[in-house]
């Protein structure tokens, strides 16, 4: 009874001790840099610009696998979105 105590002891230590290991060695990395975003916060707003490079890049390569089945259209033109004009959104609707 006495070995299987000591077996169980020596697990949990060792079990402790390999636990402690990873923390010890991220003490020494340094922490990344904090990074500002333009959509982050209550008020924060995305770059057009980038939501529509987003969507040439999907069109161009992603759309080969991926649908837009869940898109509706008119999406495109709300404010606060890619920034299309009804008109562009409309020619990108009479495409699909």
């Amino acid at each position: 009874m006495t070995m299987t105590r000591t077996l169980i002891a020596l697990s949990l230590t060792a079990g402790l001790a390999a636990a402690a290991l990873p923390a010890a060695a991220a003490e020494n990395q340094p922490s990344p840099p904090r990074i500002t975003w333009s959509f982050s916060g209550p008020f924060g707003q995305y770059d057009q610009a980038q939501l529509q490079r987003g969507f040439k890049i999907y069109r161009e390569v992603c759309s080969n696998c991926h649908s837009l089945d869940l898109l509706a259209f008119r999406n495109l033109a709300d404010p606060g979105g890619l920034g299309f004009s009804e008109a562009q959104a409309a020619a990108v609707a009479a495409e699909y």
